[in-house]
């Protein structure tokens, strides 16, 4: 399995270690965050903003992160030890075709969020991150 694969029923935790003191060493404290539940968020997220949303609003979004700006879509917050700021940004530096719009934005992220959605229910392995 390499870093790019997500399997929800294997072990899907990653343990972030918090920082102690200014040596750098690690505190006691280790928290467990479910990649799996992060990627499942994250989709609802994406679903609400892109494909829900009324097409004007979704594509003002889209316009925004197109242009390089990143945003703020909330803070995910694991147990008391750790807030993380939850930002939406585009990176469509690897996109082939003809011409990044909206449109082809929409379709493309519809047939991933399928994709994960499959996956996810069927409890397999998410390896084309």
């Amino acid at each position: 399995m390499n870093d790019k694969t997500l399997t929800p029923e294997s072990t899907t935790d990653q343990t972030v270690k918090l920082s102690g003191d200014a040596n750098n060493e690690p505190k006691k404290n280790q928290l467990n965050i479910n990649l799996a539940e992060v990627l499942d968020l994250s989709s609802g997220v994406l679903t609400t903003a892109f494909i829900k949303a009324p097409k004007d609003k979704a594509k003002a979004l889209f316009k925004e992160i197109k242009g390089g700006q990143h945003y703020p879509m909330g803070t995910l917050t694991f147990g008391d030890q750790l807030k993380v700021d939850y930002k939406l940004a585009l990176d469509y530096s690897e996109f082939v075709g003809a011409g990044f719009n909206f449109n082809a934005f929409q379709g493309a992220l519809f047939d991933l969020l399928s994709r994960i959605h499959e996956k996810m229910t069927a409890k397999q392995a998410i390896d084309f991150l």
